[in-house]
């Protein structure tokens, strides 16, 4: 499937979780970032976040506030409340924050997973895989890109996927919705280990000629709640399963972030103590 270039939206200029630079964002975007926060702070293992936008100026926006963010010590939604509030000591002390490396796509080199092990490669023995995550930039440019470009870096998705469970990874794609239905159609084999889909939207305008891809639902399906359940190699009668499905139709009915928060840190506390 090749694309073809088209204009991005605009960029669209409570939670006591949402920082003041937040608050300029319209709800949907401020609560879905909220959501994709969450999932990449509460480090489960080898989990690939596709975040939707065709808006570019706010997607560079949104990938530097997920570095700061995740940097420190512990989000606010998964701290330990207070002594004082519990009258309880915490059974341990917070967490360091959480490294989000950006890696932005080479055109000239597309093959995401040469490039990600070229990192790795760099500071071997200087890095702890637990403590960092990917997120991956300018896909988009490929949209101009040749189509055995655009094949190379689909077919590095495809050698990504057969692989995934050995590189034990986190990742998030930024991907304009052209690019979403692509690697959908085209990379099976990595597609079938996403573990959460974050669309956000940039202000309405008028219409342009629409783009030539399918237009298929970003929600997942009910099939699709065990996916975490899958890839963790949880029995499906246990407490841990019973968790990641919870969490799964949370985000099904669009839960508030009170309700994430607390699903997120019962998810963790059970997949630490298992």
């Amino acid at each position: 499937m090749l694309l073809t270039k088209h204009r991005p939206a605009s960029t669209a200029h409570s939670s006591p979780f949402v920082t003041d630079s937040l608050q300029s964002f319209s709800p949907s975007n401020r609560q879905t970032y909220l959501r994709l926060r969450l999932a990449l702070g509460i480090r489960l293992r080898r989990q690939v976040f596709l975040s939707v936008c065709d808006d570019l100026p706010l997607r560079n926006q949104l990938t530097q506030w997920l570095v700061n963010d995740l940097a420190r010590s512990e989000l606010p939604e998964l701290q330990t409340p207070p002594v004082e509030a519990t009258g309880e000591i915490p059974d341990s002390p917070p967490r360091p924050g959480l490294r989000l490396v950006t890696l932005t796509l080479r055109p000239e080199q597309p093959d995401l997973q040469k490039q990600i092990a070229e990192w790795l490669s760099h500071r071997r023995g200087r890095i702890d895989r637990s403590q960092i995550a990917f997120q991956i930039v300018g896909i988009d440019a490929l949209t101009g890109q040749s189509a055995a470009t655009q094949r190379q870096f689909l077919n590095s998705l495809r050698a990504l996927g057969r692989h995934y469970a050995q590189w034990d990874l986190n990742l998030v794609l930024w991907v304009t919705k052209p690019w979403f239905h692509a690697i959908r159609q085209s990379a099976p084999e990595f597609w079938r280990w996403y573990t959460g889909i974050f669309d956000f939207s940039g202000q309405p305008q008028i219409a342009e000629a629409p783009v030539s891809t399918p237009q298929t639902s970003l929600t997942p399906t009910p099939q699709q709640i065990p996916f975490i359940t899958q890839w963790l190699s949880v029995p499906s009668d246990s407490a841990l399963s019973e968790s990641v499905h919870n969490l799964a139709l949370l985000h099904q009915q669009s839960a508030d972030d009170a309700q994430l928060a607390d699903a997120y840190r019962d998810l963790g506390n059970r997949y630490r103590d298992q």
